[in-house]
């Protein structure tokens, strides 16, 4: 497998293609996916195979958005199909980066530690310092695709989301559940 000419394929369409109005999901949250699921993937002790396929579904995951906002993994999965063979990926390879693509869709429901991180990845953010400037980058993101009915209050919004999400791997909870709960705290206060 050439996983450069893979990765370097995949940055560089994204930085060519993704709509501007795409503040979230954008090559900035493509990048932040991918250097959250090597680290979880390291901690987790996962097979250096295991971990370059999680690496090339990480890049690949969102590049759907560069041509549909409704069904952006399935999209996601039809690129991966089109070109990976072209850098040597197996039919075995790219059905697991499928798979790993499609766990990140809602409602999350991972099989697997591999699809655990990689959803574990996809959030990563809501528990660093980077969350409410990405918070901020998603709203607006829905706001420009009509996506975030009007009237509707985002931080009761993010509370919600942040009560009933829960990170599956235990390098994630270890590293990421604590500023989680402190960030929730801080949306609550503003309420």
């Amino acid at each position: 497998m050439n996983f450069e000419g893979a990765a370097q394929f995949i940055l560089q369409k994204l930085e060519r293609e993704l709509p501007d109005n795409l503040t979230y999901h954008n090559l900035a949250h493509t990048k932040e996916v991918y250097e959250a699921a090597t680290r979880i993937g390291k901690e987790e002790n996962i097979s250096d195979e295991e971990l370059k396929l999680l690496q090339i579904a990480a890049l690949y995951h969102d590049a759907g958005w560069t041509f549909s906002y409704t069904e952006h993994e399935m999209m996601s999965c039809e690129i991966v199909m089109k070109y990976l063979p072209d850098f040597g990926f197996t039919k075995e390879e790219i059905e697991v980066i499928c798979k790993l693509i499609m766990a990140t869709r809602l409602p999350w429901s991972p099989e697997g530690r591999l699809q655990e991180i990689i959803v574990d990845a996809d959030l990563d953010y809501l528990g660093t310092d980077r969350f409410f400037p990405r918070a901020e980058d998603l709203k607006q993101e829905l706001i420009s695709l009509g996506r975030l009915p009007q009237g509707t209050d985002w931080n009761k919004l993010q509370v919600k989301f942040l009560e009933t999400h829960n990170y599956y791997t235990v390098a994630s909870k270890k590293s990421r559940g604590h500023k989680k709960t402190e960030n929730l705290e801080l949306l609550k206060k503003v309420l």
